[in-house]
């Protein structure tokens, strides 16, 4: 329909924009001195007009624009007859069809400019369907000089008229924001909502389903991790000439309280393995490995506000306890009195902190630790509820290697087996002589971290996955190399990774950026192409039931019927999944809003209503 248009107009299209320009800057005067021509102009008509057709066609309409084409209508208003005579004949085609521009479209431009007057929604669409018709010849044009660069404002982020689309656009708050939408029917493909949805925006935690659905593709669903307690010199009467080492193979679970019943006294076991093979004394030292993914790596692009937080640890070849440790305090009744730390949790004596915390009136976690130029020095600044006899944060802690050396000796001399040296960790392989397993463990399969990963957004846990996929797709484990090796996999998949920005497998970076159109493609490919879909699907949240959807859609057709990870960050937030509507269609979809300037809990409101609109039939 497009290019016949083009093609029907191609030689009378100058004639056709001078003609609209024309027009509205004639309504626009009319309406400001209620059709007293070329008396001076008003000013708020054009103010609130351009607000409002940019709510509905784009910035193109802004109020310099209708001002240059009431500024048009003033100069060549003696010349009216011959503009609309000459636009009239030419726009009449070889066939004698209807022009596609009406001669004259006053009455509807006249009607939304004052359509503040009027109840009925019917009008309302009325109105806007013909302007619409109207502007839209504009926009199929190069020519057309106001509106050249938002053609894509009519052709691509105004794809949907949904009254759900409509709601989220004109909701209070996203007056600045940047919003992109896509829900396609699993079965049939058709497109249900779109809006931006080729758009790069930051995603936040929703990033996860790319790294997730890959590795499971990559690795496979029973996939485990191999962590291995290894003996590097000779025994003789019960003493180790040598070294115990524990080398780690990437597990981030490895003495997690998520799987605390499946590893069970973790050290103890060690400390068994060491006895069964008849040490009883060690001249040497404990060694925490974690050279398979080399030198510890925090993404490049971590906010320093993140990276001395639990949800900011490093992932690392030999991971430990989640890599989190927990600070206990105390708040007195008062607000802005300090607040006491209680106890550290695993003790690391070598750690020292900066307490800067005080209690508050305000009843949330604003407390934040920081990391310095001392390696093992925090200061942690900000503030927590008062009156709380506990109340606990978490960090992340800086090298789990070395702290589970630390733990492996301490575990040691308790049993009676004295180590001669101290702890150390280490981040480059080094050579061995005599090296010996004496026990190695394997992590709960990739399905079951991943159903972790999803359900609590478990950061180590993606960044552990992506590092995974570069060491063994592409031998590289970096973090830079890995983020090609996820591209990589979903471009030869079929995905259009334009637009693609990856600088970790979490998403907490603000460098990343992703379309929605990239999220529901993963999501199709799960469910329609993948053996692991039951697997992927049961790792996400559900509506009313779990994770961060819990208090979602309960007592709405959503509950129980959509699955959707979630995303947040500081002016950011999305959500994306699958949805199951009353009439039994099945649907993928995405939506994140980036820069919004209302509160955290009314931005959720909103998607929530979205979402649980999408539950319909």
């Amino acid at each position: 329909m497009i290019e016949l248009a083009r093609k029907k107009v191609s030689s009378t299209v100058n004639l056709t924009m001078v003609h609209t320009y024309f027009e509205i800057g004639r309504m626009i005067v009319e309406d400001e001195q209620q059709g007293k021509e070329r008396a001076k102009y008003g000013k708020n008509v054009l103010k609130e007009l351009s607000k409002r057709l940019q709510v509905k066609f784009g910035k193109g309409f802004s109020e310099q624009n209708l001002r240059n084409m009431r500024q048009f209508f003033s100069v060549y208003t003696d010349r009216v007859s011959s503009i609309r005579q000459k636009a009239s004949s030419e726009l009449q085609s070889k066939d004698n069809q209807p022009a596609i521009i009406q001669q004259k479209p006053s009455s509807e431009f006249n009607g939304f400019l004052n359509l503040k007057t009027h109840s009925s929604n019917n009008l309302h669409k009325t109105h806007m369907k013909k302007i619409f018709q109207i502007f839209l010849t504009l926009f199929l044009f190069s020519g057309c000089a106001f509106c050249q660069s938002k053609t894509d404002t009519i052709l691509t982020n105004r794809q949907d008229n949904s009254p759900l689309v409509e709601k989220l656009l004109n909701a209070k708050g996203l007056e600045h924001a940047s919003i992109g939408l896509l829900a396609v029917d699993l079965k049939t493909g058709d497109t249900l909502l779109d809006f931006n949805s080729d758009k790069s925006l930051v995603a936040a935690s929703t990033q996860k389903l790319l790294t997730s659905a890959a590795a499971l593709e990559i690795l496979g669903a029973d996939y485990t991790f191999k962590t291995s307690l290894e003996q590097d010199g000779i025994t003789e009467n019960g003493v180790l000439k040598g070294n115990i080492i524990i080398r780690g193979g990437g597990d981030p679970t490895l003495g997690s309280p998520l799987f605390a019943e499946f590893y069970g006294d973790l050290f103890e076991r060690l400390v068994q393995a060491i006895k069964t093979a008849g040490i009883i004394k060690i001249e040497g030292k404990i060694i925490g490995d974690g050279s398979i993914f080399g030198e510890p790596e925090i993404p490049a692009t971590w906010v320093w506000e993140d990276i001395g937080n639990y949800y900011g640890s490093a992932a690392l070849g030999l991971n430990l306890y989640n890599n989190t440790y927990f600070i206990d305090f105390k708040t007195s009744e008062k607000a802005g009195s300090p607040a006491e730390i209680l106890k550290i949790s695993p003790s690391m004596p070598w750690l020292t902190f900066e307490n800067q915390v005080t209690a508050s009136d305000e009843n949330r976690d604003m407390a934040y630790i920081f990391i310095t130029d001392q390696p093992n020095h925090r200061v942690i600044k900000g503030t927590l509820p008062k009156n709380k006899e506990h109340f606990t944060i978490k960090g992340a802690i800086p090298d789990p290697a070395f702290l589970a050396a630390f733990e492996l000796t301490n575990a040691l001399e308790k049993a009676g087996i004295m180590v001669s040296d101290k702890p150390v960790s280490v981040y480059k392989k080094a050579e061995t002589k005599n090296c010996q397993i004496l026990l190695e463990i394997s992590s709960p399969p990739l399905s079951q971290i991943i159903y972790y990963l999803n359900l609590k957004s478990i950061n180590l846990y993606a960044e552990t996955l992506l590092k995974q996929i570069g060491l063994v797709v592409g031998n590289d484990p970096s973090t830079e190399a890995s983020c090609k090796e996820l591209e990589s996999f979903w471009k030869s998949h079929g995905m259009d990774t334009g637009g693609m920005f990856l600088k970790d497998g979490s998403g907490l970076s603000r460098y990343n950026a992703l379309t929605a159109g990239q999220l529901v493609f993963a999501l199709q490919y799960m469910k329609n192409n993948s053996e692991n879909f039951v697997v992927f699907e049961n790792s996400l949240p559900v509506s009313g039931k779990s994770g961060s959807l819990e208090s979602i859609g309960k007592n709405t057709p959503a509950e129980g019927n959509l699955r959707a990870k979630s995303g947040y960050m500081e002016r950011c937030m999305s959500y994306a999944g699958y949805v199951t509507t009353i009439s039994g269609r099945e649907v993928a979809f995405d939506v994140c809003v980036n820069n919004y300037s209302c509160s955290n809990s009314e931005m959720r409101k909103i998607l929530e209503e979205l979402m649980v609109g999408m539950s319909g039939p």
